[in-house]
């Protein structure tokens, strides 16, 4: 039996994902409709963030709008710009959002690089130290950025001191940088230090062995801030780490952050008080700056996602089941046109239009009525 193609696997992700009502967590172009409305902001970012050093936006939108597909496309002009996308979802808020030394496995998991075949960074950790002279490469690296006076210094120090007390340098190095043995700490103080000292030194490392820009991180779904029962002091540990990734620690990085302007509003409402509270925390980081985050909520123009036209939002049809087809292959459907027709008719937001459109395919190619 031969494997499916990787194209054919990165469609079905898709395709389970829109089925369960969720945004895709990987750039597909095809679902891209409308993007023309970001390009010139998205060109901004980019030569913003070269020359200052980190730039953070604010996109905007009603619930079900298309603002992820317009950061897929975002995601998709990035690494055409040699630039590794970080994606922190709040689809699900969960308990390790506020806390980075348990989501920092998760932000490498779902990263993509761009490089061929678009890998993440644990299948570059992988290549880095499985190889003799890639090993090599890895260590002198770290060196390098263990003598400089950087951020990333204190972690290369530390994995390079860790890693010559074993035999089996690699393993050390990949535990180091994989960042499974923080998982399960503590959110003290500590433990978020050596969980952005480690994030710090992977953009060290992105750069230097594989030619990489400034990230751009894509923080989607911000208005489950404000969803399921959360609390205000859920909402205050999140916002500490938000103050990190949004807040400019990051070196040439372009963050946006997608939220709904209810939510946005109730957000700036509360921005001063709970930013305020994280400021006077005893154990808060000098990277996770609550006042800058606070400033750039409270006074940057938001990019606003307009809704897509009847004609977009037919196209949008189209392609999620091109995107079906190379997942599936083709569904016999001949009642397409009627329910495109249907869709359009009730205005039915973008997410939706994915969401019935898949479903509907996915139940006729389970009855059998794949095309010839």
């Amino acid at each position: 039996v031969q494997p499916a193609p990787d194209h054919a696997l990165a469609a079905l992700r898709v395709v389970v994902r829109a089925s369960q009502g969720v945004p895709p967590t990987e750039p597909m172009i095809e679902l891209s409709v409308g993007h023309e409305r970001i390009d010139a902001t998205i060109d901004s970012l980019f030569e913003h963030a070269a020359i200052s050093g980190s730039v953070f936006s604010l996109l905007t939108g009603t619930y079900g709008t298309g603002k992820t597909h317009l950061l897929m496309h975002l995601s998709a002009r990035a690494l055409a710009d040699r630039r590794p996308v970080f994606r922190l979802s709040l689809e699900r808020l969960d308990s390790d959002l506020g806390n980075p030394q348990r989501h920092l496995r998760r932000l490498l998991e779902q990263a993509l690089l761009p490089l061929p075949g678009v890998p993440g960074p644990l299948d570059r950790l992988v290549a880095w130290t499985r190889s003799r002279a890639q090993l090599d490469r890895l260590v002198a690296t770290l060196e390098q950025v263990a003598a400089e006076d950087s951020d990333a210094a204190s972690a290369a120090h530390k994995v390079i001191t860790m890693a010559r007390k074993v035999r089996r340098w690699g393993a050390a190095l990949e535990a180091y940088l994989g960042a499974l043995d923080l998982a399960t700490r503590p959110g003290n103080s500590g433990y978020r230090q050596d969980a952005y000292n480690r994030l710090l030194l992977w953009l060290a490392l992105l750069e230097r062995l594989d030619g990489c820009a400034g990230p751009v991180v894509v923080i989607d779904e911000a208005e489950s801030l404000y969803q399921g029962g959360k609390s205000r002091a859920e909402r205050r540990t999140a916002l500490r780490s938000l103050s990190f990734y949004c807040g400019g620690a990051l070196p040439g990085a372009c963050v946006v952050m997608a939220v709904t302007p209810e939510a946005l509003t109730r957000l700036r409402d509360e921005a001063s008080e709970l930013l305020a509270d994280v400021a006077a925390q005893r154990t808060v980081l000098p990277w996770e700056d609550a006042t800058m985050l606070q400033h750039r909520l409270t006074t940057l123009r938001p990019i606003e996602a307009p809704a897509l036209t009847p004609g977009q939002r037919a196209v949008l049809a189209d392609r999620v089941r091109l995107v079906h087809q190379r997942a599936r292959g083709p569904v016999d459907d001949p009642g397409w046109d009627a329910h495109v027709e249907g869709l359009l008719a009730r205005q039915t937001s973008p997410r939706e239009v994915v969401r019935r459109v898949v479903d509907r395919l996915e139940r006729r190619w389970w009855l059998g009525d794949a095309g010839g």
